[in-house]
């Protein structure tokens, strides 16, 4: 019988439990300022990450400017999460209107 390695089974775990998904959010959660802070510092200090789910990626903006610039910049944002988080974990950023 040979031993099976913890890295080849967690992830795996993690998932079953409901667990991977949150704590891919802390992560983004985390890096957001820096994320955004690429774009721009008006981005960085405003807006925030309210969840991650089914790989929607929902944030809170103060006003529908910065909900543009998500929209304008989703595909550069998706790339800097990618290498935070691994491909394809957030799919769509979703920006909501919350002062």
């Amino acid at each position: 019988m040979g031993f099976i390695r913890l890295k080849e089974i967690l992830p795996g775990a993690l998932e079953g439990l409901g667990i991977a998904e949150r704590l891919h959010q802390d992560r983004i959660e985390r890096a957001w300022p820096t994320i955004a802070g690429t774009i721009s510092r008006e981005l960085a200090a405003g807006s925030s990450v309210v969840m991650l789910r089914d790989g929607q990626l929902t944030i809170r903006v103060p006003h529908v400017r910065l909900a543009r610039l998500i929209a304008a910049r989703q595909a550069d944002l998706l790339a800097a999460l990618d290498s935070t988080t691994g491909a394809g974990i957030v799919r769509q950023i979703i920006p909501t209107l919350r002062p």
